[in-house]
């Protein structure tokens, strides 16, 4: 599904409530009872736990502040939708809500990503796993906001994006760290990601990065048709994890060079086999990958699922690859993606 948006930030977010309601409340059912099962069949925990969520937290309040037109997108969302703020609000909060409950959830999201710098093009591109209850709420956003870059995003109805490119070349691919630490007090990673498409050129775009207040260990990679960049960002800041001039840039889920860790989350995480998985996806990136690729290479092989690129849910481990996405950054910007499984589901391709 495709959904426009066009108008001021509460416009667009009214318009993907409305065109996506549908899908939004599937997308909202399915994460209610994802808590329920873990809190208790109780619709009073569900309401504590979102009311505790937000308040323990001061992750609106850093969107409130620093991206306020998300909040009034989120609030159109909400309206367009018929589900209440609070909770649009922390189902945007992914990234955050995965740290928040570490220690009660068995989470283990994961991302494998492919940046090729090719002379006078850039190829950029993910496979994103997420927890296996969010299939089937897959859309693409096209966001037309007044004096804004107009932007297209891979999300789940309801969230304001989970990877996405601006007309104006640049593209944003996200992995999350849940291993390095996080801050209750800093910009969520989906407000980071369209905090960061806001901006016309890849310079500006690193130097907000480097600036934000992260929320949550994530790796962020960047690029336009001249150049990719990779960070990972932490509670302590960004470091780079790209080598200037490098042609090619892979990450999975795992730091690579910061050492900012979360000794307690890392512990977890390597008790339910994700930081060997996340290893085991880099691995086979660096050994199949070579700058000669085209962009049908990497859809092929991101389609591939006997490789471990293609997150598959079973009884042990309950995430599944949710999408894939492809930039293709020339002197015009082709998107591809697949909205599920690849190698399940068609993919396809527009622009702007």
């Amino acid at each position: 599904m495709i959904v426009d948006c066009e108008g001021s930030s509460i416009e667009c977010g009214l318009c993907h409530g409305e065109e996506a309601r549908e899908l939004i409340r599937y997308a909202i059912k399915q994460w209610e009872e994802e808590i329920l099962s873990k809190k208790g069949n109780n619709r009073s925990v569900l309401k504590n736990y979102i009311s505790d969520f937000l308040n323990n937290t001061s992750l609106i309040d850093s969107m409130k502040y620093q991206t306020p037109d998300l909040i009034e997108e989120m609030k159109g969302i909400a309206k367009g939708s018929g589900i209440s703020f609070e909770k649009i609000a922390a189902y945007n909060l992914m990234d955050e809500q995965w740290w928040y409950d570490l220690s009660i959830r068995n989470t283990e999201p994961g991302c494998s990503l492919i940046g090729i710098k090719k002379g006078k093009n850039t190829i950029l591109g993910q496979n994103m796993d997420l927890p296996a209850f969010m299939d089937g709420s897959q859309i693409i956003l096209r966001i037309s906001s007044l004096n804004k870059p107009r932007k297209i995003l891979l999300t789940s109805a309801g969230q304001i994006g989970l990877t996405g490119v601006n007309d104006h070349g640049i593209a944003v691919c996200v992995n999350t760290l849940l291993m390095l630490r996080s801050n209750s007090k800093g910009l969520p990673v989906a407000a980071v990601l369209r905090y960061l498409l806001e901006e016309k050129n890849l310079e500006n775009v690193k130097n907000k990065l480097i600036n934000i207040n992260h929320a949550s260990g994530q790796h962020y990679a960047f690029a336009n048709k001249n150049e990719i960049s990779g960070y990972e960002s932490s509670a302590s800041g960004s470091i780079e994890s790209s080598i200037d001039g490098r042609q090619i840039l892979l990450h999975t889920n795992h730091p690579l060079v910061s050492r900012d860790i979360n000794s307690r989350a890392k512990k977890i995480i390597k008790e339910n086999g994700r930081i060997k998985n996340s290893e085991e996806r880099l691995r086979f990136l660096t050994n199949q990958i070579n700058k000669k690729m085209t962009e049908i290479d990497i859809i092929e092989l991101l389609s591939d699922i006997s490789t471990p690129l293609c997150a598959k849910p079973s009884q042990k481990h309950r995430s599944q690859t949710f999408g894939s996405i492809l930039f293709k950054l020339s002197e015009n910007v082709k998107i591809f993606y697949c909205l599920g499984m690849p190698g399940k589901v068609q993919w396809k391709s527009l622009t702007f």
